[in-house]
């Protein structure tokens, strides 16, 4: 268990790990605030499944239950589409992040 809390240790310091982080807050990422820590989600689409699992890769130690596939129906256009998931464990290193990039539970919006 030792080793498990010392690898998320330095994980969570990784500038890599944290680059990856915020460009995915950016894009198809986002924070779920739990009862105390947030935890982080990703979704993206079937097609992209190569990227999905390059960026799965980074947050393997995080990740309590493994990626999940699934089948979603557009009632607009009577299509199903497949997306990737993924959901990390609650975390303060997210705690840390949800508080920066969300306010009263919505993300923030960039003036520019």
């Amino acid at each position: 268990m030792s080793d498990l809390i010392n690898n998320l240790i330095e994980l969570s310091i990784n500038p890599m790990f944290k680059s990856i982080l915020v460009g995915s807050l950016l894009g198809d990422g986002w924070l779920e605030k739990q009862k105390v820590n947030a935890r982080f989600r990703f979704e993206q689409s079937y097609i992209r499944t190569d990227f999905f699992f390059s960026l799965y890769e980074y947050f393997i130690p995080f990740c309590k239950n493994s990626y999940k596939l699934r089948e979603r129906l557009d009632k607009r256009t009577n299509k199903i589409y497949k997306t990737w998931h993924l959901t990390t464990i609650s975390s303060p290193l997210f705690t840390e992040y949800y508080n920066l990039f969300y306010y009263e539970n919505r993300k923030k919006e960039s003036n520019t």
